[in-house]
């Protein structure tokens, strides 16, 4: 094996562990918001350079049963923000998404989804 497929496996390595790793964020600050004590939370982010908002989303993606099902990491986006998005889908919809080959998109894709489906707003 040369260096470039050397280089390449570990890339694909890492591509690969994304999926597993943002889930793995969103049930650790899962687990870690139930277990800090009251009114400490906002600190301990802070400690670990997040906002709420970003702590509410991996912990959304991490429980959403579609985007946290490890079979289906090689077909969604590898960005979290959106799978963010994505987390605003039904379970359903999604999966028929996943099955039509329509999960692969680009943030800027998932809002525009969002707001045909009518589903609005910021998310949760």
């Amino acid at each position: 094996m040369n260096d470039q497929e050397k280089q390449a496996g570990r890339v694909l390595e890492s591509f690969a562990s994304f999926h597993a790793h943002v889930i793995q964020t969103g049930r650790d600050l899962t687990k870690a918001r139930a277990d800090i004590p009251r009114g400490q939370w906002t600190a301990f982010l802070r400690d670990v350079h997040m906002t709420p908002a970003q702590a509410r989303k991996l912990e959304a993606i991490a429980n959403h049963p579609v985007l946290a099902n490890p079979k289906h990491a090689s077909v969604l986006p590898p960005v979290w923000m959106t799978l963010a998005e994505l987390e605003r889908l039904q379970p359903e919809w999604l999966e028929r998404a996943i099955t039509a080959g329509k999960a692969e998109m680009e943030r800027k894709q998932a809002r525009r989804l969002l707001r045909r489906l009518g589903i609005g707003g910021r998310a949760r």
